[in-house]
């Protein structure tokens, strides 16, 4: 039953969510801007990375903060910049050469003109006057405290004004990998003075990744869960009345379908055109991963689902009931799998939404699977226990049906779809607006 593949899904999605991060968001410091000068990419109170400064006598202590997500060597780097773009940078470099986190080292290292390329300093301790680095609860803090002024080209004077480069990737063998594509490096808003305490945050805005989000909240969360509602428990209602010439559970269901799949393509050209092909999504969880690969399945899914039903056979011939069920198993699971792939999006840095958009969509998952189970239970009851049902069987599903089953059954039926229509459209707005305005 359908109800519970949605169970299934209530199971994997409690897996994922508890291995998803490997630890929490940063906190935002509350003297940013007050007592200290900081870069950030903070949503609220909640960050990714944070950088803070401050400037004492001829030395400028800075610290970095960062939500590690996975238990692995990685480094993070803040890049000082005249310009918004990497390459001939100086670089403070913080480094965890093994997986626990117990050996930790800070760098000075120069980014090459192309910006490719990154080189440690022939001394790579000049100018610091002392560093430490510790890991707690997921979140990798390294202070350094750097000379303002030191006689080496590559070293930038902190008197200067730069634009700020926060980067994050792998470290293999003792060597730092490319960095992280997720997040991209990005250039603070404006240059810095170190002698100031300003308070200034990266959120970059991604128009595209947005417009898929949306898209896939409107196909998944609203047109299909609806669409999939109605072919699964309401093919006997409205007896003897038509849309267009064909019944009205199918008609509603053919446009949601129709609607659902139009987004799911559109919201899969975007993201290919945004990422300029496939995205690894480096520095991203085992989790988060998944999610391109979870795409292109449910978006295939999404497409070989409607040609099958172009195809389908007539009714009563031997191959339908082989339609009916291959239809229905395409797509439970591609409704099911794309709560998943959700999920796991909106927590993509470049998605910038707030941890709260999860359990949103874990609160419909949870929604889905309860209204279903209502309707798997009441259709039971309409129905004498070994007779053919409604989803395989209409016309013989019909003729079991009590007359007073009937009336009483529709009445209740037509109730739950109203809620299920406007509770569903309630998720679906607020889902769409958190995405965007985020």
């Amino acid at each position: 039953m359908r109800f519970q593949s949605t169970c299934l899904l209530l199971a994997i999605l409690e897996l994922c969510f508890a291995q998803m991060h490997y630890g929490g968001p940063v906190s935002r410091d509350v003297m940013c801007g007050i007592s200290k000068g900081c870069y950030h990419d903070c949503s609220g109170n909640s960050c990714t990375f944070l950088i803070t400064w401050i400037t004492i006598s001829d030395r400028v202590d800075f610290t970095l903060s960062y939500d590690l997500q996975e238990s692995y060597p990685q480094w993070i780097a803040l890049g000082l910049s005249r310009d918004v773009k990497m390459g001939s940078d100086s670089v403070i470099e913080c480094v965890i050469l093994d997986a626990d986190g117990t050996n930790s080292d800070v760098f000075l290292s120069y980014n090459a003109d192309t910006g490719k390329s990154n080189f440690r300093n022939d001394n790579p301790k000049i100018g610091i006057i002392s560093s430490s680095s510790s890991i707690v609860d997921g979140i990798f803090t390294c202070s350094i405290s750097r000379n303002i002024s030191i006689n080496d080209p590559k070293v930038f004077n902190l008197n200067d004004d730069y634009y700020l480069l926060f980067a994050n990737g792998r470290m293999s063998g003792g060597l730092k990998m490319p960095h992280s594509k997720d997040p991209l490096p990005g250039a603070s808003p404006k240059k810095v003075d170190f002698q100031t305490k300003v308070d200034l945050s990266r959120n970059e805005k991604f128009p595209l990744v947005k417009a898929h989000g949306c898209l896939m909240v409107f196909a998944w969360v609203f047109a299909a869960s609806i669409g999939i509602v109605l072919a699964r428990y309401y093919k006997l209602e409205w007896p003897g009345k038509t849309v267009c010439k064909e019944k009205v559970w199918f008609q509603f269901h053919r446009v949601l379908m129709v609607i659902a799949f139009a987004c799911v393509v559109a919201a899969f050209i975007i993201i290919f055109i945004d990422v300029m092909g496939w995205s690894y999504l480096e520095g991203s969880t085992m989790f988060q991963r998944a999610h391109p690969i979870l795409g292109v399945i449910v978006t295939a899914l999404a497409v070989i689902n409607p040609i099958l039903a172009l195809l389908r056979p007539h009714r009563g011939t031997r191959t339908r009931e082989i339609f009916s069920w291959s239809h229905w198993f395409i797509g439970t699971v591609a409704h099911i799998l794309s709560v998943l792939t959700m999920i796991i999006g909106v927590t993509l840095s470049r998605a910038s939404t707030p941890l709260y958009a999860v359990w949103i969509l874990i609160a419909y998952a949870v929604y889905q699977f309860l209204i279903e189970l209502i309707l798997e239970i009441q259709e039971c009851t309409l129905f004498r226990r070994g007779k053919p049902s409604a989803y395989r069987n209409n016309s013989s599903a019909e003729k079991y049906r009590q007359p007073w089953e009937t009336q009483k059954g529709n009445l209740l039926r037509r109730i739950l779809l109203g809620v299920h229509v406007i509770i569903i459209t309630a998720f679906t707005v607020v889902l769409i607006v958190i995405i965007a305005i985020h």
